[in-house]
């Protein structure tokens, strides 16, 4: 009889872990903002929990918005605004907010045939207080990446024509908007394209990206002081072909971890994962192959302990899986796992991490019939698969585009949804 309880006992046991692993859905909104085709791409949370959301629509006038969104920690509008560059269309990329609430939004507007870097920033009740465009070489600059230091200092990266290629952009802004410098960066005069930025606790920025040299593609990550400095940049060639870096993630030692893929050599992708100390020396070099087809990675974390945490997805005979991999500080493989939805092309956007080590990815899964749903996985430090949902917006294709998590774990996802009639509707997800 006593075995009996204690079998009973650790069988309730188990239970109370998955219901407290296990995360519930508490709201949902979606945003349409003239009936046509709206979508978010970028999400910030404050301290208090209110989500920021950045993206676009179709303002009706054959011309597109920036559209910035601020709900409440439970759900309500607190209030939306849109912002029209020229009259033209406008994208926003990506979106930071401070510890006083403010947010920032880095996008692109497209002016006489010509597309500028925008950068604007909202008070906490969603007062415009500054906006800046910027033209490299009157030519189009594309934005990419925003970052901030605790100063309130705006770190964004982009690219821009100088010329007949592409450039690098890097600029920094002051809290109030003054331009305090800006700087392009050119591989071997070909076309260079920036992918990611980040900004250490010493207000020096790195960019990760890549550069054509020749017929063929090289990593770029380079390091700026807080003056705007370049105190080292590095190329990385895996195997005289094409590679390239979409994501940096430091360390509080002022390391960089970068991912992103290149030519195997035998006519695939493999995903690489490189890590530099803050002199810019190469610590170490990962490749993974998943099923010896094309592998790609975009997305990289880094807990306190430094070890990092790579999000991509990778191709079996016939479909892509999503991918999460995990190496400690020196580069050894710690785990691995892939993640299929219903057997057809699954992908993922965004990873975020909490202070105990779990992993919390964004993206979406083919759920057949020409649908795809929105995916959300949240996975334990030791890579077991805690919880996974599924959100279908109106039976159509759905994305999840971004995530980010609140002081209390609570779960926030942005991207869009097909509303029917050949029109997106902007989504807004928290779990809890």
């Amino acid at each position: 009889m006593k075995n009996k309880y204690i079998i009973l006992g650790v069988f309730l046991l188990l239970i109370g872990i998955n219901l407290i692993n296990a995360e519930e859905l508490l709201w949902n909104n979606s945003y349409d903002y003239a009936s046509g085709t709206d979508q978010a791409y970028s999400i910030a949370v404050d301290k208090f929990g209110n989500s920021y959301v950045a993206g676009y629509g179709d303002d009706g006038n054959y011309s597109w918005d920036i559209l910035v969104l601020k709900y409440d920690t439970d759900g309500n509008l607190l209030w939306n605004n849109s912002y029209d560059y020229a009259s033209d269309f406008d994208f926003a990329e990506d979106i930071a907010v401070d510890k006083f609430g403010n947010s920032y939004i880095l996008g692109y507007g497209v002016k006489d045939y010509d597309s500028d870097l925008l950068i604007i920033k909202y008070d906490t009740d969603g007062n415009l207080l500054w906006n800046n465009s910027y033209d490299y070489a009157l030519s189009s600059d594309y934005s990419k990446a925003i970052a901030l230091d605790k100063l309130g200092n705006v770190y964004v990266t982009g690219y821009g024509a100088g010329g007949t290629y592409w450039d690098m952009l890097i600029l920094k802004y002051d809290t109030d908007g003054n331009l305090l410098w800006n700087n392009s960066y050119d591989y071997d005069h070909d076309a260079d394209y920036p992918e990611a930025i980040a900004v250490d606790k010493f207000g020096n920025s790195y960019v990760a990206g890549y550069g054509v040299t020749g017929y063929m593609c090289d990593i770029l990550v380079l390091k700026y002081d807080t003056d705007g400095n370049l105190l080292w940049n590095n190329s990385y060639d895996c195997a005289s072909s094409n590679e390239g870096a979409f994501s940096i993630a430091l360390d509080k030692f002022g390391n960089a971890y970068v991912t992103g893929y290149g030519d195997a050599g035998d006519y695939s992708w493999d995903i690489l994962t490189l890590k530099y100390d803050k002199d810019g020396n190469l610590l170490w070099n990962n490749s993974y192959d998943y099923a010896s087809n094309d592998d790609y990675a975009g997305y990289i974390a880094v807990d306190k302990f430094g070890n990092s945490y790579i999000l991509g997805y990778g191709y079996g005979e016939y479909t892509s899986d999503i991918l999460i991999i995990k190496y400690d500080k020196d580069g050894n493989l710690l785990w691995n796992n892939s993640y299929d939805y219903a057997s057809n092309d699954d992908s993922a956007f965004s990873i975020a991490l909490d202070k105990f080590g779990n992993v919390y990815i964004a993206g979406y899964g083919d759920a057949g019939d020409y649908s795809q749903d929105m995916l959300i996985l949240k996975y334990d430090t030791g890579g077991n698969l805690l919880w996974n949902d599924s959100y279908d917006y109106a039976s159509g294709g759905d994305i999840a585009y971004a995530i980010a998590l609140d002081k209390f774990r609570s779960v926030y996802v942005t991207g869009y949804g097909d509303a029917g009639d050949y029109s997106w509707d902007i989504l807004i997800l928290k779990y809890g």
